[in-house]
Parts: structure tokens; sequence; C-alpha cells
């Protein structure tokens, strides 16, 4: 039995919460999170290390990748699912915060005022005055020329 860890293995780990996206975009920017970190964590993110059939599962990671017109939503659920296959092996680098029963995380949403504060850490403040957007086209669904 491996002594137990001094104080100084405690502050040397390196670890990181993920917040860009429910997961990373890829293998390679997993593999490169886990060369750099001893943990990453993927707050409201519940992936299921088991009770799910494998066979189908590559079934519908099939049947969505064959579908036309892939946005970014498909691959993300796409990306979800490859990732699933590999949750049970990845459990002692990720951590995936979510809860089963809440997937959604209606219960369980971050207050706003935290989501701002992590925003404007990385972002800066939002500057004065009015906040100008871009519309670059139709609302994602709907046909082209439509207004909202």
């Amino acid at each position: 039995m491996p002594p137990p860890p001094s104080g100084i293995d405690e502050t040397l780990k390196l670890e990181a919460v993920y917040l860009s996206a429910p997961i990373p975009r890829n293998l390679a920017v997993l593999t490169a999170m886990g060369a750099i970190f001893d943990k990453v964590y993927f707050p409201g993110v519940y992936l299921p290390k088991e009770g799910f059939d494998r066979g189908e599962l590559d079934k519908e990671i099939a049947r969505l990748k064959a579908l036309p017109n892939a946005d970014y939503d498909r691959q993300l659920l796409i990306g979800i699912l490859s990732l699933t296959k590999h949750a049970k092996t990845l459990a002692g680098l990720c951590e995936f915060t979510g809860d089963p029963d809440d997937v959604f995380c209606t219960k369980s949403a971050p207050p706003q005022q935290l989501v701002q504060a992590i925003h404007d850490v990385i972002h800066g403040p939002p500057e004065r005055g009015p906040l100008l957007c871009l519309n670059r086209g139709p609302p994602r669904g709907c046909p082209a020329g439509t207004r909202l």
C-alpha cells in the first residue's frame, strides 16, 4: 500500500475547470489537457459510465453522422455520445459533475451573477453605453428572410 500523499504532493496538483463547451472539441484536446492537468472538471455535464448498450450507442453515432447538414449542436451531440464510450476510462482525469436526475441543469443552474463574474474575469467588464449586436442572417432553424 503506498504511503498517503504528503502536503507538497497536494500543492503540486494542477486542476482545471473546462468552461468553453460541455466537452472538449476532440480527443486531441482532451489528450493535451491530460498531459497538462491532473484533473479536469466539466461543470454540469453528466456522462453515464454504465447502463447503456455500446452497440446501440455506436449505431446512433453513425446515424447522426450520416445526416446531412451537421450543425454545431449535432456535432456537439456526436462528440458527447462518442465521449460517453470513454467515460469510465476517464474517471480519474475527468470529473463530470452533472446530476443524472437533472441533466439539463434546470435545478442546479449556476447563478447568473457567477456566470457574469467568470465572463468578466476572462473578457473584462462590459463597456458603458449601448450594446451593439450584429445580425448576420436569419435565426437558427428559420427560413432565409425571417426577421424577429
